[in-house]
């Protein structure tokens, strides 16, 4: 077995189009250095900034996943957005002080050249993580149950019955159901081939599937079928306007990723590829009498701003899932 050691590191920075000047906090603030000899090997979330200021370009926020093994840091690498490009373009002064960091394992501002104003909210994000109760936390990846294919009703009968629906019990849905629900969604279908369950153009598979739970964010590994952990917190209230979205045991986030596809109308076929996934989900609730709706009410900054997505990655919709609430 092979591991995988470092630190991930998923910045999203938002600045504005000509770069202010930083405010005094920021020239005055001091990055301290976590002990790492305390830290148990683990994946932890820190943020530095207030998400609320994403539409103020004048603000620094950034948001960070840790991975620690062996109480070292091991590698960091940065997820930017369309702001934070042209910082990440300039001269690559963040990857300067990535790379010193990683060779000094330290982030002590007096032993790394080149900290700029954006370079701190980058080390105050990792010092946050790992330093603070509220937001250091472990969690490991779930490896799902082998689906059930020989389960299910007959089609048409699951034709007939699909709907769509948006009164949910707070029920958690268990692992195997969990579990035949994301293959038949985008799973494997032909493991020779890597294909799936669902058509994409040109085979590119550019639709990730990020699994929202009360335990945290996980994102869909088809290959491995397991679901990788992301953020331990519950978000599931970021993934959509409409209230049912808090307590519905499971929203689905399709986040198309535009660098595994050629340039042409991008938007258009990750679109059409999660449609299909979509409906692949609707189907096997009607199959399993759980509710289910496809939503595009999505505040897409905010979430994406949580979620730690980068450049390339687009929100396309949410679709939540559950029992249905049974009335008396």
């Amino acid at each position: 077995m092979v591991i995988y050691r470092g630190i991930i590191c998923t910045i999203v920075l938002f600045l504005s189009s000509c770069m202010l000047p930083p405010s005094e906090d920021m020239v005055e603030m001091v990055i301290e250095d976590p002990d790492l000899t305390q830290i148990e090997d683990g994946k932890y979330h820190g943020t530095y900034g207030d998400p609320g200021d994403i539409n103020n370009p004048g603000a620094f926020v950034c948001g960070v996943v840790v991975a620690i093994v062996e109480n070292e840091y091991a590698s960091i690498t940065i997820l930017d957005n369309e702001t934070s490009e042209r910082v990440l373009n300039g001269g690559g002064l963040l990857d300067d002080l990535i790379e010193r960091v990683l060779e000094d394992q330290s982030m002590a501002i007096d032993a790394v050249s080149g900290a700029t104003a954006t370079g701190k909210v980058v080390l105050k994000s990792v010092e946050n993580a790992l330093s603070d109760s509220r937001y250091a936390q472990r969690f490991e990846t779930i490896q799902l149950p082998d689906p059930q294919t020989d389960a299910g009703r007959p089609l048409m009968q699951v034709l007939k019955d699909r709907r769509s629906g948006r009164e949910f019990s707070s029920e958690d849905l268990n692992l195997q159901v969990l579990s035949n629900m994301l293959w038949a969604a985008f799973g494997i279908n032909r493991p020779a081939s890597g294909k799936r369950t669902a058509p994409s153009a040109v085979n590119w598979q550019e639709i990730d599937i990020y699994v929202s739970r009360s335990d945290g964010l996980y994102l869909y590994e088809a290959a491995e079928h397991t679901l990788e952990p992301i953020l331990e917190r519950d978000i599931r209230a970021q993934t959509g306007t409409q209230s049912f979205v808090a307590e519905a045991p499971v929203n689905l986030i399709y986040v198309a990723d535009y660098s595994k596809m050629a340039t042409f109308e991008k938007s258009f076929y990750s679109a059409a590829a999660t449609g299909h996934i979509s409906q692949n989900v609707y189907l096997f609730c009607a199959s399993e009498g759980l509710s289910a709706v496809v939503r595009g009410l999505v505040d897409r900054p905010m979430l994406s701003l949580t979620m730690g997505l980068g450049i390339h990655q687009h929100i396309t919709l949410s679709q939540t899932v559950g029992y249905p609430r049974q009335t008396e």
